[in-house]
């Protein structure tokens, strides 16, 4: 079953967070739920024998986080992450997991 909520970003966090680097936001509405954009951080986990990735592909990801930020803070029209506290949003729910989400543009 899908579920539709309109809420606000109640927390913004970017930094370290369980040996990955990255952001993190909660979404709250009716019920809350958490989303991140995150990779492991070079500084704390090294490239071995054992790990199915490479350099490149992290550095891939952390462009991925940085430009995901960048298109937050243009379309909610910011200049610092943490002014994105708050922010509308909609999150659509899938079998009580979290499907897709996004800024309600149209209100700010």
């Amino acid at each position: 079953m899908n579920e539709t909520i309109l809420g606000k970003i109640s927390e913004v966090f970017f930094g370290i967070r369980d040996g990955r680097f990255g952001l993190w936001l909660t979404l709250s509405g009716e019920w809350s739920v958490q989303t991140n954009y995150s990779c492991w951080d070079p500084e704390v986990v090294k490239i071995s024998k054992h790990t199915k990735w490479s350099e490149d592909d992290r550095n891939i990801e952390i462009s991925k986080i940085i430009r995901k930020i960048s298109e937050l803070l243009n379309d909610t029209k910011k200049e610092n992450i943490n002014d994105l506290l708050n922010t509308p949003v909609e999150f659509t729910a899938k079998d009580g997991m979290l499907d897709t989400w996004g800024v309600l543009k149209e209100v700010l």
